[in-house]
């Protein structure tokens, strides 16, 4: 029995010690956040997302902003943020905040949206689809208890990796295809290579020429592309008539827009290519 309640004095004095070491560690923590001291701040947002018309258009509505400050605003000691999160209507966000009397640095971290973006009267394309950013948040420093600041930021616009604006032209195609002659329009009917070989913007598409030699493609704007097609060149022999097949290559920078004006592209005489 004597032995059991010495068990029982060791437990307790174990348990008090334990007790007595954690109510230290409360006692002698300085990590207490004073956030009862509040300011307001609201935040307008801005994209360009329509290039006709003046100024800059709102952030899409619903759009999520985390409103962050560090901790250490409040405690020298503390570590991590304290944040909130609003989202943006009409533009903007309102949030109130917590603030002290040496003032506190707000950073504000929008979320990503991605919509048409209206081009330019007179582009080549309407509109293009791109990512609106602001990856590294956007500040309002020494804000203080009881002020209401006004605070606005503006996203950047980027277009897709994959996006390659293409233009749509006529090409007229002229060639020597026989020895004496002067260039003459194509025949309808024969296919033809177009490609385009600028590093980031490899391309290659056929087609096929119409009447009075012309051909319809949508090539990238304003790259150099090549067209190539091969053909039977007469070789004006007498008595005996012979051809030889030959390689026609030709390269032209495209236009930046669109156009139904048909481009006229002569490619001489040809290489022998047999």
């Amino acid at each position: 029995m004597k032995r059991s309640f010495r068990v029982l004095g060791v437990l307790a004095l174990v348990a008090g010690l334990a007790l007595t070491g954690c109510k230290k560690d409360i006692e002698t923590s300085d990590l207490t956040l004073d956030l009862t001291k509040k300011a307001t701040v609201t935040a307008y947002f801005y994209a360009e997302t329509d290039n006709q018309t003046q100024g800059l258009e709102f952030a899409e509505t619903g759009t999520k902003v985390v409103v962050s400050i560090p901790n250490s605003a409040f405690n020298p000691a503390a570590t991590g943020n304290w944040t909130d999160t609003a989202a943006i209507a009409d533009g903007k966000i309102t949030v109130s905040i917590p603030a002290t009397n040496a003032g506190v640095t707000v950073t504000f971290y929008p979320a990503e949206f991605i919509k048409e973006q209206t081009q330019a009267f007179g582009s080549n394309t309407a509109s293009i689809k791109k990512i609106f950013k602001l990856t590294a948040g956007t500040t309002v420093t020494a804000v203080k208890p009881g002020q209401v600041r006004i605070h606005q930021a503006t996203y950047t616009a980027e277009a897709f990796s994959n996006f390659v604006e293409k233009v749509d032209i006529k090409i007229e195609l002229r060639a020597i295809l026989k020895v004496g002659d002067p260039s003459s329009l194509l025949q309808s009917g024969k296919i033809v290579d177009v490609y385009c070989t600028d590093a980031g913007q490899e391309f290659h598409t056929t087609a096929t020429l119409q009447d009075k030699g012309i051909i319809s493609v949508s090539v990238p704007k304003d790259k150099d592309i090549t067209i190539r097609f091969e053909a039977s060149k007469d070789m004006n022999t007498l008595p005996d008539a012979s051809s030889k097949k030959y390689r026609y290559e030709k390269s032209i920078t495209a236009p930046s827009a669109s156009t139904p004006v048909k481009i006229s592209v002569d490619f001489g005489d040809g290489t022998v290519w047999e």
